[in-house]
């Protein structure tokens, strides 16, 4: 009950702030486009500071110290195609009229004046944490083009927008990993400017009266595995020469903006071998009592069907107990109704949990779930 009355209150306060900043807008003059964002779905850890933890998850939006967020929104007119207003701005028509948001809110309010704009169908492209973007391309036969993310508003048409995707990573045998723990299992790409991007698209109807509206939800551009080591031995334990590899689950490339078929790249493999990485064949993984171990990577969005190896050994050279060396393969990454999982969205989570009970029984549990925290309310930090 306190998590939805806690979402309920933060709804109507985000909602007062929205009419607070949309009316102040109106009372500048006609033909204003407004444009609503949110990170949908997102945690709602709350900051002291910009970047964080939050936007190094994706949770949030950068701010900088005058409240100015990370953002950079294109609109594209649906008939000609072009880019007709940016932000920040780039010397197009479309002039923004004005930002509301601070680190108490849940969204972000923009404002364009339309008023030499042509009423019609448009499409709304926005991109939040900007400088995590990892390089882009909107060609990928073309090597020489290249854009970051203080780059996107250079482009000139929603077709380029449209075909945004990640330069191909060479690493796709490796995972995309979480830089804030201790250990990183793997050689993969960390955040950049410690800020995960998200993105988002949304139609926009500009009436007669040269008004409009759009919402759009920031998603992640990833999706997020995580490998969870839970201990239920009643005792301490140490796992040895461990590695698990997921496979087909981690493609080289994805698309910027969400697509409804949003697979692409050649299929890759996630693989956790620490024993290799840091050539140590006596490094241990230890897990206290009743403890666990979580390990995080960053993967494009993936189709499957996926099956994973796992393999350690407990009790080395016979101390603590019997050497004993685990090994499973081809184990299929299933739902709890033991179907396939199919496919790994953007903003999913694939969490992967090795459970070793008492008599030392090993056990795995599959689940993916919307990536989000456990309360419902979101803001920008």
């Amino acid at each position: 009950m306190r998590r939805y009355l806690t979402y309920f209150c933060c709804c109507i306060s985000a909602l007062l702030g929205l009419l607070s900043c949309t009316q102040e807008q109106q009372e500048q003059h006609g033909g204003i486009i407004s444009i609503r964002l949110a990170t949908g779905g997102l945690q709602a850890t709350k900051a002291d500071t910009p970047g964080d933890r939050v936007v190094a998850d994706g949770g949030g939006i950068y701010l900088d110290g005058s409240n100015n967020p990370d953002l950079v929104i294109l609109i594209a007119n649906n008939s000609s195609g072009d880019i007709v207003a940016t932000y920040p701005g780039s010397g197009r028509d479309g002039v923004v009229n004005g930002i509301c948001t601070d680190r108490s809110r849940t969204d972000a309010v923009l404002s364009f004046d339309f008023t030499t704009k042509a009423a019609g169908e448009y499409t709304v492209y926005a991109f939040g944490n900007t400088e995590g973007l990892w390089a882009m391309t909107y060609d990928p036969s073309d090597a020489s083009i290249s854009l970051s993310g203080s780059q996107l508003t250079t482009l000139i048409s929603a077709s380029q927008v449209e075909a945004l995707r990640f330069v191909a990573q060479t690493r796709n045998t490796h995972g995309w990993e979480d830089a804030g723990h201790e250990v990183d299992y793997d050689d993969g790409a960390a955040l950049l400017n410690g800020r995960l991007p998200v993105s988002a698209k949304a139609p926009l109807s500009v009436s007669a009266g040269k008004n409009g509206e759009a919402y759009l939800e920031l998603l992640r551009c990833v999706a997020k595995v995580t490998a969870i080591i839970q201990n239920n031995t009643g005792e301490a334990m140490s796992l040895y020469n461990y590695k698990h590899t997921v496979h087909n689950i981690n493609p080289n490339t994805g698309y910027v903006i969400p697509h409804e078929n949003d697979f692409i790249g050649a299929p890759g493999n996630l693989v956790a071998n620490p024993c290799s990485k840091y050539n140590l064949p006596d490094m241990t993984i230890p897990i206290s009592t009743e403890g666990s171990q979580a390990y995080d990577w960053y993967v494009f969005p993936s189709e499957g069907p996926f099956n994973i190896c796992i393999t350690f050994t407990l009790f080395k050279n016979n101390v603590g107990g019997t050497e004993k060396t685990y090994t499973y393969n081809n184990l299929p990454v299933t739902d709890w109704r033991a179907n396939d999982i199919l496919t790994l969205a953007r903003n999913q989570h694939l969490t992967v949990t090795t459970r070793i009970s008492k008599g030392l029984t090993v056990s795995f549990n599959f689940q993916v779930t919307p990536w989000e925290e456990k309360t419902a309310t979101v803001e920008f930090d």
